[in-house]
């Protein structure tokens, strides 16, 4: 019920999901879910940000016109509170449905791109008990609709305590696609979703399917690349990615200091992928920990200003990759 509605259809039970990408960074957790129902072709990729906000991008795929709401379901009761909506942002806060009290943390969710946001006319949530009757209430559940065919989502929902500061984020107007903002401090992260060819946003540029790029004070920090393509920034490659459909990448550009080892990052996709980067962020032996735990060093191919690298087996579930300093290997727990 908190999936994408297709002409007011949702998939059924029996309806296959697929996970794909799956991507543990820590600091940044990721994956798809794909499957097919009316009549469209869905890939829901879901991130988790510092475990505090999440942002999610749809890629849907139709040869045809549909009528989409993208939904989301509140804990708030509709006898005990409510929902605020302004442009492409709702905002409501905690609800605890078993002593009617509102909650300590209340939730910002924004649409990027041309959405029409409403309160859905009914909607009936069950949390917390399997009785249908005494374990459910009617809630309040918000949607973001769109006519078209093919059609790309982009969304954050943030949490925040109530009363606080609410989370900056923004939608600024991208070309070729969406984007999503969101700035604490002297970091922002900046989220693409592109609807053609390339998307482009200031000096970050990207042929990708989905891209995160978090800036710390103007500099590049980490980058998460989701599908084939390039992802630029200020005319630099961050990162790249061919010979295959699916896989993703989530790379810390920024060089530690300390420790043999200089960079690191996670990779899942099929064999064959092939990974690029910078001369200067491979600047090093890298090594990814395969399937069986153990580190293995990947052949570093240089073409031009850039170190391509080639993943040698599957992995369905991501793999942590280190760039060593020269002379230098990972240790077993590394």
């Amino acid at each position: 019920h908190n999936t994408l509605l297709v002409d007011g259809q949702g998939p059924v039970n029996a309806t296959p999901g697929v996970l794909e990408n799956p991507v543990d960074a820590t600091a940044l957790r990721a994956g798809d879910i794909t499957s097919q129902y009316g009549g469209v072709d869905l890939r829901r990729t879901l991130l988790l940000a510092d475990g505090r906000y999440v942002v999610i991008a749809d890629d849907v795929k139709a040869d045809a016109e549909h009528e989409y709401q993208w939904q989301v379901h509140t804990p708030v009761s509709r006898e005990g509170g409510g929902v605020a909506i302004e442009g492409n942002r709702a905002t409501w806060t905690g609800f605890d449905p078993r002593s009617g009290n509102p909650g300590k943390v209340s939730v910002q969710a924004t649409w990027a791109g041309p959405v029409g946001l409403a309160t859905m006319d009914k909607s009936r949530w069950q949390p917390y008990d399997p009785d249908p009757v005494n374990g459910s209430y009617d809630n309040w559940a918000i949607v973001a609709k769109r006519k078209s065919g093919s059609v790309r989502y982009l969304a954050a929902l943030c949490p925040y305590p109530t009363g606080s500061e609410v989370p900056a984020v923004e939608t600024p107007q991208a070309t070729g696609g969406l984007a999503l903002t969101v700035t604490e401090g002297p970091v922002t992260d900046t989220f693409l979703a592109a609807e053609g060819p390339e998307v482009s946003l200031g000096a970050l540029k990207s042929t990708a399917r989905t891209v995160a790029v978090r800036l710390r004070d103007g500099q590049v920090e980490r980058v998460y690349q989701n599908g084939p393509g390039r992802v630029e920034h200020g005319g630099r490659r961050l990162c790249e990615i061919a010979g295959t459909q699916t896989g993703a990448v989530a790379l810390q550009m920024a060089a530690l200091t300390e420790g043999p080892v200089r960079r690191r990052g996670f990779v899942c996709g099929p064999a064959g992928m092939v990974t690029s980067v910078s001369a200067e962020v491979a600047d090093g032996p890298v090594f990814f920990r395969g399937p069986d735990g153990a580190w293995q060093e990947l052949v570093r191919e240089r073409k031009g200003e850039g170190v391509s690298v080639t993943l040698p087996v599957d992995l369905t579930q991501s793999a942590p990759v280190v760039v060593m300093a020269e002379g230098q290997t990972p240790s077993v727990d590394r």
